[in-house]
């Protein structure tokens, strides 16, 4: 690709709709990945990881208009590859009518598709520092990061005078400049922040607050990965078809090679572990969507599935690095495998240069592993320099306190919850108040307000209890909300049950905190 018209070429609206939909689809992922982590977080933290991409998705697209775009792709500024120069800031001058360079789509359009990329690759990170990371420190990094990390790396791999794309290097859809840079760097910001207080209690995997959510948006990234990797053939033609397909193929694989390994290991089918098989082959083939036949996506993608499953083995339960949703082994890794596999697999019939199994003569290979070393090593040390940076000025984690109470109420005063009907009633005069409810932490069996009570529990079963003056006679065990308000869920003695406890993990009759003085309650 090239910044100017090469020859005069009218783009068709065939290839100008496929790269307009697969703008779309790209974008969709963005609310997709946030009810995916959403969904595998308490409930407590739900409002700080959708706001940590929804607002990241806005301020990082104004960025790229700004002058993300012209950093990127922009005429070369120093004339070594290294960095774009503003000459297309505020997207000045670009063309809307006639092809861009060897494309067959406006510079417009191509800029806009390429927003898509460059503002969601620092919003896979937020998964890994979810339900710790303070909101200012997290807007800071995200946009030094973009301006340290992604642009210049972008520009080397993708932009027609980039230095690595100059060598040879390879990258479809950003398995590079994409899941690598975002998985490295998310794996820098784990060690940095350190683990969340209960990462031993749960072993590295916190109770999730909704599977069916991430399932929803696990739905939403599959679909718009077609666009992802579809839309980067830039045309409506063979090469959409083989990305679309080699992308289902390994998405299919994956989930398949993770749900029967855990069936296997377990004897029960876990939801959750097909989910992640699906993302992680989407994360791997993405770098050789376009450039692979679909026998060798399937063997990608069972190469993706092990060592995805294995890098979440060592990381989070061998070296207890809290990465709190596995970004680094579910979208660094795969980003890595599947962008070394196009040295081996690649295929001049499919696109691209012919990998060792093609008879390349090892170039690519060593072209592909050489850009995969240089934007690991360049990511590690921006992402390390910038978040020390910060902490000069700010605090990155929010305190104990602050995340015990959860960072929705902490950080940004928007808890959510399903109390309003209870609360309402626990104002009512000393009359009866019972409620019905089994769940992990939300089933109430009856509420009043008292900011005198305190509870260690924020995950509990509850049963049904009548609150009435009469009855109040033994220690009652209660659950303190966010909001203050008490929720009563039985009787008994449980000193020493630990705060957040793993609902997975309960018994029906678990109690979890008491207050005896029947006093505090009425009041």
């Amino acid at each position: 690709m090239s910044n100017s018209t090469v020859e005069p070429c009218v783009p068709q609206d065939a290839d100008i709709s496929w790269v307009l939909i697969s703008t779309v689809l790209v974008l969709g992922m963005m609310p997709g990945l946030g009810f995916f982590e959403a969904g595998l977080l308490r409930s407590k933290n739900t409002i700080s990881i959708i706001i940590q991409i929804f607002s990241g998705a806005t301020v990082v697209s104004s960025m790229w208009v700004i002058l993300g775009y012209s950093l990127t792709f922009g005429p070369d500024a120093d004339g070594r590859g290294f960095i774009g120069s503003g000459l297309r800031g505020l997207f000045i001058n670009l063309d809307y009518d006639h092809c861009f360079g060897n494309t067959v789509i406006p510079e417009a359009l191509y800029a806009l598709f390429q927003m898509m990329f460059a503002t969601i690759t620092p919003l896979l990170m937020t998964g890994a520092y979810a339900e710790r990371l303070a909101y200012r420190p997290f807007l800071i990094f995200t946009v030094l990061w973009e301006f340290f990390v992604y642009y210049p790396i972008a520009h080397w791999i993708w932009a027609p005078d980039g230095w690595l794309n100059k060598m040879g290097a390879q990258d479809f859809a950003g398995g590079i400049v994409i899941h690598t840079t975002a998985g490295v760097s998310a794996l820098v910001a784990a060690l940095m922040l350190g683990r969340r207080s209960d990462f031993h209690k749960h072993h590295g995997e916190a109770p999730y607050s909704s599977l069916p959510l991430t399932a929803i948006g696990a739905t939403m990234l599959w679909t718009g990965w077609f666009g992802f990797n579809g839309g980067s053939a830039l045309m409506a033609g063979q090469g959409a078809i083989h990305a679309v397909m080699n992308s289902q193929v390994a998405a299919a694989v994956g989930g398949s090679c993770f749900l029967f390994y855990h069936m296997w290991r377990t004897g029960k089918a876990s939801l959750l572990a097909c989910i992640n098989g699906t993302i992680a082959g989407l994360a791997g083939v993405t770098p050789a969507s376009g450039y692979i036949t679909a026998p060798a996506a399937m063997v990608l993608a069972v190469l993706l599935a092990i060592s995805a499953h294995g890098s979440i083995f060592i990381l989070k339960h061998k070296l207890k690095i809290d990465d709190a949703l596995d970004v680094s082994s579910v979208h660094g890794v795969p980003g890595l495998v599947g962008a070394i596999y196009i040295g081996f697999a690649g295929s001049s019939q499919i696109g691209g240069a012919d990998g060792v199994v093609y008879g390349g003569d090892g170039k690519l290979l060593g072209v592909q592993c050489l850009a995969c070393l240089v934007t690991a090593a360049w990511s590690v040390v921006f992402t390390y320099g910038i978040f020390k940076f910060i902490s000069l000025f700010y605090k990155l984690r929010v305190d104990e306190a602050g995340e015990q109470h959860g960072l929705d109420a902490h950080l940004h005063a928007e808890p959510i919850g399903n109390a309003d009907t209870h609360d309402s009633m626990a104002h009512s005069h000393g009359g009866h108040v019972t409620g019905h409810g089994h769940g992990h932490g939300h089933g109430t069996a009856a509420t009043r307000s008292s900011h005198g009570a305190r509870s260690r529990a924020n995950s509990i079963k509850t049963r049904t209890y009548s609150v009435g003056g009469a009855m109040l006679n033994a220690s009652v065990a209660l659950h303190l909300r966010q909001d203050g308000s008490v929720v009563v869920v039985g009787e008994g003695d449980v000193d020493g049950v630990d705060v957040d406890a793993d609902p997975r993990e309960e018994e029906d009759d678990t109690v979890l905190a008491t207050i005896d003085e029947e006093e505090r309650l009425i009041q």
